[in-house]
């Protein structure tokens, strides 16, 4: 979690962690158990009102904890993890809201 309110996750290691995610969800603890896939994965990160799991997108999570982070450096300018690392969360954070805004009116998509 740290990590991941820290930097942005590469989809490479997202798609890993969600590799092993899928396969602790659908074979649990054995390895060597191959059960097939009873959802896809898309319908599982649905939200439970959705009909879905309600396991967590890791893209979606990674993006809204760096908000909160640049929400935090932006607000209290004094603390000492703003002063070591505000500029590069700011930065970061700030070209992957320009990076995400396309054609959503400025809203992030």
């Amino acid at each position: 979690m740290f990590f991941m309110s820290t930097f942005h996750l590469h989809s490479t290691v997202r798609e890993q962690i969600d590799k092993y995610r899928k396969h602790y969800l659908w074979r649990g603890a054995e390895e060597n158990n191959r059960i097939n896939a009873k959802a896809a994965w898309p319908m599982v990160t649905k939200s439970k009102e959705e009909g879905g799991l309600g396991v967590l997108d890791l893209k979606t999570q990674n993006e809204a904890l760096l908000l909160k982070t640049f929400t935090n450096f932006s607000t209290e300018q004094t603390s000492p993890g703003c002063i070591l690392f505000g500029r590069n969360i700011i930065v970061m954070v700030g070209s992957l809201i320009m990076s995400r805004k396309g054609h959503s009116g400025g809203k992030m998509s």
